[in-house]
């Protein structure tokens, strides 16, 4: 329906839902590897979207990434 309406990507209830969802996901995920380490919470996702999910993870501050 919003394709059809012309309703801009940026105002589209679709993407606001598929962005919580993915969210959920990776925070689900990263939890899961948390107690099972041997899991790829990674897998669960499509290749465009897993630069994003990696964000639920967070840093370790192994990377020096907590100095900046």
């Amino acid at each position: 329906k919003e394709i059809i309406a012309n309703v801009p990507l940026a105002n589209r209830v679709s993407v606001d839902s598929y962005a919580t969802l993915l969210a959920y996901a990776a925070l689900t995920g990263v939890g899961i590897k948390a107690y099972e380490t041997r899991f790829n919470y990674q897998d669960i996702f499509q290749e465009r979207a897993k630069p994003l999910a990696a964000f639920a993870e967070g840093t370790t501050g192994e990377n020096g990434l907590c100095l900046d």
